[in-house]
């Protein structure tokens, strides 16, 4: 069963309409032309398969619509997954060792273990009136603040800006991130 419509407009333009329903089908075909200067042709046709669009500025825009989408929805799932994570993030360095995916527990056992290490190592120490002296560790009881130290590190990526954090966290995936390290020392031996 087909059905042909034919108008002619004051203008002197012609359109043509033609249509073909197969009701007990699954083929629906529409054709609309418009004889001008401008011609357009759209065809949009269904079958057992779904929606087939034929227009190619109407493909390209779905593409790119639903390009941007998936974008949207990979940086949606990346930026959750990071808002839960209570771990350290990945590539997150302190003395050259790697505390990626450490707890904050295992992070301060870490810390520790580098605390009870004495190295009795030569330590420059400025003041605030840009004076530089020179001690052993030992000699002024240097020690790394634990709790300090591991907080910084558990900061990193989760300062409350989810646009830098997330810059932040994509930065140490591609570039290794030393953590500086906080220290104590008793300032009456200086």
């Amino acid at each position: 069963m087909g059905k042909d419509i034919r108008n002619e407009n004051l203008d002197n333009s012609e359109e043509v309409v033609s249509g073909k329903i197969q009701i007990e089908g699954t083929n629906i075909n529409k054709e609309k032309e418009k004889k001008s200067d401008n011609s357009l042709n759209i065809t949009v046709s269904e079958d057992n398969n779904g929606l087939k669009i034929n227009n190619p500025k109407v493909k390209k825009g779905l593409i790119i619509t639903g390009s941007i989408l998936a974008f949207i929805l990979i940086v949606a799932i990346f930026v959750c997954f990071n808002k839960v994570n209570s771990k350290v993030y990945k590539n997150i360095y302190v003395f050259g060792e790697n505390l990626s995916g450490y707890t904050i527990d295992q992070v301060k056992d870490v810390l520790e273990m580098k605390n009870n290490m004495s190295f009795n190592e030569k330590v420059n120490i400025l003041q605030e009136t840009d004076e530089i002296y020179n001690f052993l560790e030992n000699d002024i009881d240097l020690k790394i603040n634990v709790s300090s130290t591991a907080g910084k590190i558990m900061e990193y990526g989760r300062t409350g800006n989810i646009f830098k954090d997330n810059i932040d966290i994509l930065k140490a995936i591609l570039i290794k991130q030393n953590i500086e390290v906080q220290y104590t020392y008793d300032s009456e031996k200086l």
